[in-house]
């Protein structure tokens, strides 16, 4: 599951281009496991509700406000991972098209040599 998990988070957005395969489509299939998961998955699933979130252009408001219940649920939680997920996706989450900007992924760093001196 975490893998799924991490790889829709990633790539739903190319799915989501399919008919049935809605960003709303893919948060249900994967949130009807949430109760099933173990607690480090559980962060993974927020990342991945975050970065559907993030894809869902234009904003679906009943996906978002499914999701923002989930984040608020989970900023009271014992693991301090979950919950510190939970706050900081819930706020970031209602910054809007600023969200798209602190999840994009990271660009690629140009290949460079490295010179290695041995120095004795």
């Amino acid at each position: 599951m975490q893998v799924s998990a991490y790889l829709l988070g990633e790539y739903s957005h190319l799915l989501a281009r399919r008919p049935g395969c809605s960003p709303k489509d893919i948060f249900v299939i994967i949130h009807e496991k949430l109760p099933t998961v173990s607690t480090p998955t559980i962060s993974i699933l927020l990342s991945t509700y975050a970065k559907i979130l993030m894809h869902s252009q234009p904003p679906d408001p009943e996906l978002q406000n499914q999701i923002w219940a989930i984040f608020s649920k989970y900023e009271t939680c014992i693991d301090t991972e979950i919950q510190q997920r939970a706050v900081e996706y819930f706020a970031l989450s209602r910054k809007g098209e600023a969200l798209m900007d602190i999840l994009a992924e990271m660009p690629k760093f140009p290949e460079r040599e490295v010179y290695l001196s041995v120095g004795f």
